[in-house]
């Protein structure tokens, strides 16, 4: 595909036009279940030129060492009795490792529930409870006693733990009575004191099985619409990808922004915590394209530390492209591609400069990874931009993508007498849906693209039915989007961040936008909260990342000028410091704080509420050792004086 001017592109997963007869149906699933995941990793990879797919820091692995690796774990999972479609939960660091058991466990035709190394230990319980895991494996990462806890929940849980590590920790705790008894996968040791034990599994010990799956184990034939990874994050939502979703999207991106298995792609360690980046780097692995995973770090500039000059795409990570501008690599770089699902107007743009590339790709997945959208910015300086984490064109309309009014409080489309959807009208918003082609109900739920049970309403997270007609189903994307009188689609926020504020719906993104567009503010995050004086009302939060050119009184003007009681006021505000040059920020001090607010002189108006928030910061002295707490409170512009009100909440209400 030639890249001319700006390219525009939609995929459909679904190429079944007409209703599938039952006689077809077995042939048809067999046929489905010819193109695995798995097939697609193994072929594209013995074409591989370069021979190497992963290089973490300055490790290099080449194909052949992790298909081995892989294979190793795969052969291990099925001697603890773990059998296909079997949910099995890990939670590893951002290490290679996690790849490896990525692949292993799809090799067995299991599923891979992915958990947020950062999850609470409520939460952790909750997930394992929810999603009914059968194994659990987790690198080093939680104190001892959680670990004895998860012994007696979990059938099979294993932690991964080198013999370093193992000796390091029975050297720390040499005068406790460790409960730790490393068993091995082929121990038949079933006597009680192994049983009550938390096993652990080391490399080591996996180096000892053999490289290849036997033929009767390997499952050549899994089906696509099987969900493959779940991920389970610290706030518990739940995120669920088929084979099917992670080959098109591999498809969709190494097509659209040709990428080949002669690029290095150079990643940062910390986008596995986001489950679509995860499956970015997964989706590189079934195509054969070099990674090149990087740790990231504040302290030290990630190029003048490794060798990345293979480097030709980035997927976009604000420190790798400032370390790279600030390196002395920048001059001799071989990037060709920035790409990510966020990129702002303002940093394409430096990016294109500053880097002498011509092109940003840019893609959109819905949350269920139903709808995938692409977008290449190639004009230098084009009004016509791709923002797709703040309002920006994504694409032209295709026939099969809807926008429907919703319903801001619920969530849930708004229908009219008939019971059906209403479709939005240019520039106005709401949530784009998109249709199932063709298909009746019995074959969507065949295909597994349906639950049986989904329709019992008319409505559910991931489908509608009777939209615009009785009996069609559409796939929903829990995300808001504007259609302007030329067919483009916008992106304006997600669904479920925009609220109620004086009976009007408030997107926080657009509000974020217009904050950033004054010279002096770095970034903004606006969501909604519960009113501290009304609990059944909403406020504005927004927390604001301030320039050292920061000037108050020119803030408060503008802000009064961008919000109105219909668009975001009462609005909290809370300020911190940033620096330009290395994308960084910190809190105002106490006595800045107390600055500003000697400075300000606001004309008292009934339509005008602002609100600053106060961050205390409170010493407490005990044994010598300073502690430092946080409480927040704001303080309302009342009379010319600012007055201590209460409390309040700054969780998201979501």
């Amino acid at each position: 595909m030639d890249f001319k001017r700006n390219i525009d592109i939609i995929h459909e997963f679904n190429s079944f036009k007409t209703i599938i007869p039952n006689q077809f149906k077995k042939y048809l699933l067999n046929q489905l279940t010819n193109e695995t995941i798995i097939n697609c990793f193994q072929e594209n990879n013995k074409s591989n030129p370069l021979n190497s797919i992963i290089k973490y820091n300055d490790e290099e692995t080449n194909y052949h060492d992790f298909e081995n690796e892989s294979n190793k774990i795969a052969i291990w999972l099925i001697s603890i009795n773990n059998k296909p479609k079997d949910k099995i939960g890990i939670i590893f660091r951002n290490t290679p490792e996690l790849l490896l058991f990525i692949v292993a466990i799809l090799k067995i035709g299991a599923t891979v529930v992915l958990f947020n190394d950062e999850i609470s230990e409520s939460k952790l319980y909750m997930g394992l409870n929810e999603l009914n895991i059968t194994t659990f494996i987790t690198q080093d990462v939680f104190p001892n006693k959680i670990y004895n806890k998860l012994k007696y929940l979990i059938r099979n849980f294993y932690i991964y733990k080198s013999k370093k590590e193992q000796k390091d920790q029975h050297n720390n705790n040499s005068n406790e009575s460790s409960n730790f008894n490393k068993i091995k996968s082929n121990s038949n040791n079933n006597s009680n004191n192994s049983t009550n034990s938390i096993k652990i599994i080391s490399p080591d010990e996996l180096k000892l099985l053999p490289p290849t799956i036997p033929s009767d184990i390997f499952l050549e034939q899994i089906n696509l619409y099987n969900i493959a990874i779940i991920h389970y994050s610290n706030t518990g939502k739940i995120t669920e990808f088929s084979h099917r979703n992670v080959i098109a999207h591999s498809n969709m991106l190494c097509s659209d922004f040709k990428i080949t298995n002669k690029d290095y792609i150079l990643c940062n360690s910390s986008l596995t915590k986001n489950i679509r980046s995860l499956l970015n780097i997964f989706m590189f692995l079934t195509k054969g394209v070099n990674l090149i995973i990087t740790d990231e770090t504040n302290n030290e500039n990630i190029w003048d530390i490794y060798d990345l000059y293979k480097a030709t795409i980035i997927n976009y990570s604000p420190l790798l492209i400032n370390n790279l501008i600030e390196s002395n690599a920048l001059d001799n770089h071989r990037i060709r591609l920035v790409m990510g699902t966020s990129i702002s107007v303002d940093m394409q743009e430096k990016i294109k400069y500053i880097l002498k590339i011509p092109f940003i790709g840019l893609y959109y997945i819905s949350i269920n990874g139903k709808i995938i959208l692409s977008h290449l910015n190639k004009i230098q300086n084009s009004k016509i931009q791709c923002n797709l984490g703040s309002p920006g064109i994504i694409l032209k309309q295709h026939r099969s993508l809807s926008i429907v009014k919703v319903n801001a409080n619920d969530k849930i489309p708004i229908r009219d007498d008939n019971g059906l959807c209403i479709e939005c009208n240019s520039n106005e918003t709401g949530e784009l849906i998109k249709r199932i082609e063709n298909k009746s109900l019995e074959t969507a739920i065949f295909l597994g693209e349906v639950e049986a049970d989904a329709f019992k309403e008319n409505y559910n997270k991931i489908f509608l039915k009777n939209v615009f007609t009785p009996g069609d189903i559409w796939y929903r994307t829990n995300d808001l989007f504007q259609k302007d009188n030329k067919g483009f689609l916008y992106y304006i926020d997600a669904l479920k961040n925009c609220y109620i504020l004086n009976d009007n719906v408030i997107y926080p993104a657009l509000l974020s936008d217009k904050i950033n567009s004054l010279d002096f503010i770095m970034d903004s995050f606006v969501y909604g909260i519960n009113n501290p004086t009304n609990k059944k009302e909403s406020i504005t939060m927004c927390n604001i990342i301030i320039s050292d050119d920061f000037n108050l009184e020119d803030f408060t003007k503008n802000l009064i000028q961008k919000f109105n009681p219909l668009n975001g006021l009462p609005v909290f505000i809370k300020v911190s410091y940033g620096k330009k040059e290395r994308n960084s920020y910190k809190p105002m001090r106490n006595d800045g704080i107390e600055d500003l607010y000697r400075q300000v002189v606001l004309e008292k108006r009934n339509d005008f509420q602002l609100y600053w928030l106060i961050e205390k910061v409170i010493n407490k002295r005990k044994n010598s050792v300073v502690t430092i707490t946080k409480t927040y409170e704001y303080s309302q512009f009342h009379e010319n004086n600012f007055k201590d009100i209460l409390m309040i909440n700054l969780k998201p209400k979501l």
